[in-house]
């Protein structure tokens, strides 16, 4: 292990652990680095099996709320979210007190990242909430090295309501249109108010990942509306002072897109700081003013979408999808999950 040899590790440990007899404490002990020599290889499976024994044959071991959250990154590397979920959960009820704030703070962000994973959006936003409280409370009295995990609670706080936010669909009548829109701008409101607090968290990765986002959320906002259904008996000179109607009155929604996603760039630049997210947040912002003048043209009709992808399907990727796309091409802009 020391050497770097984790292949040949895992061959003597498995050797030992094969012989019989020998004293509890020492085959604890090689059967913890064994996952440890599996962690290094990236064998999710081969961690997953070397735990499953480990917490089995030593329930009482003081190690496993660590192998708990151990297990629930591989679960979660390989997909089985539901099987994250219940080991974060697990490793923060057999923590107890004894587990410290850093890393109680990150099972509640893992699980409910696993439960939004999942699609399951109302266990999501629960555990997430109960998470966020505990944050802010520890908080007041203790600093952490890494904030990471309070920046992730937050964002995934805002992912459940920016889905819930795109699946509300605007309707023709009149009062379902009314409510829809309220419901919408609702959604958008408690989206827009978490991703605030995923950048007063503090961590660049987390600060740019929410800027993207808010931007994203006000371009999804102005195509709802610009392409919300058009009352049929409007004639063509009617319908042309519609979608210009329409054009002033989401001015605001626009150009707050164009802002929160220049901030985010100007941000990270000064920093020092590049990621995917800030490389979409340049892409995204040549596209939105790219619109602003192609709508200058289109009489009659709506502007070019500002968020095109989003026409894409929402909820849980298949495995075998989420293993060939990449997280900056799903239909929710998440980032990719480094649990190991």
């Amino acid at each position: 292990m020391d050497r770097g040899d984790y292949a040949r590790a895992v061959a003597l440990y498995a050797e030992a652990l094969a012989a019989p007899g020998g004293e509890a404490a020492s085959r604890a002990r090689a059967r913890w680095a064994l996952s440890e020599a599996y962690e290094k290889l990236r064998d999710c499976r081969g961690v997953l099996r070397a735990l499953d024994r480990f917490l089995t044959a030593y329930p009482d071991d003081p190690r496993r709320p660590a192998g708990l959250m151990r297990k629930g990154a591989c679960e979660a590397e390989l997909g089985d979210f539901t099987a994250s979920r219940a080991s974060y959960r697990a490793a923060r009820e057999a923590g107890g007190e004894r587990l410290g704030v850093a890393a109680r703070i990150e099972t509640y962000a893992r699980e409910g990242y696993a439960a939004f994973e999942a699609g399951d959006l109302d266990g999501a936003e629960a555990v997430l909430a109960e998470g966020a409280r505990y944050a802010a409370e520890a908080l007041e009295h203790t600093r952490l090295d890494s904030y990471y995990f309070v920046g992730m609670i937050h964002f995934y706080r805002g992912a459940v309501e920016h889905v819930r936010f795109r699946r509300v669909e605007i309707r023709s009548r009149r009062r379902d249109m009314e409510q829809d829109f309220a419901r919408k701008v609702e959604h958008l409101t408690r989206a827009q108010e978490h991703y605030r607090e995923a950048v007063r968290a503090r961590h660049m990765f987390w600060v740019s990942a929410a800027g993207f986002q808010m931007g994203q959320l006000f371009a999804e906002f102005y195509d709802a509306i610009m392409y919300a259904p058009v009352p049929s008996w409007l004639s063509k000179r009617q319908r042309a002072i519609y979608f210009e109607e329409l054009r002033r009155q989401l001015r605001p929604a626009l150009e707050k897109a164009i802002w929160v996603f220049e901030k985010t760039i100007e941000t990270a630049r000064r920093l020092g700081y590049d990621s995917p997210f800030v490389e979409r947040a340049q892409a995204k912002l040549a596209h939105l003013r790219a619109v602003v003048v192609a709508g200058q043209g289109r009489i009659g009709q709506p502007d070019p979408k500002l968020a095109p992808e989003v026409d894409r399907p929402v909820g849980p990727v298949p495995q075998a999808q989420a293993e060939a796309t990449s997280p900056l091409d799903r239909a929710l802009f998440v980032p990719e999950p480094t649990p190991l």
